[in-house]
């Protein structure tokens, strides 16, 4: 399984909700959540947010 590749202008989802990427440079992205609250973040952080809850949810489906 490979890190996500974030795209400005894509939504993505993690534990707190859907986001929009507004920018990415190099390993820092903005984005803007639903509620509009802005952040800065670290796309590794993201992408490890993400790939875990990917893995979760296939564990799930596996239990079932």
């Amino acid at each position: 399984m490979t890190d996500v590749k974030f795209e400005i202008g894509k939504k993505y989802e993690n534990m707190k909700g859907a986001y929009e990427v507004l920018s990415i440079d190099r390993n820092t992205m903005r984005i803007r959540w639903d509620s509009g609250e802005e952040i800065t973040t670290t796309v590794s952080l993201q992408s490890k947010i993400i790939m875990r809850m990917r893995r979760e949810q296939r564990k799930r489906e596996e239990a079932k």
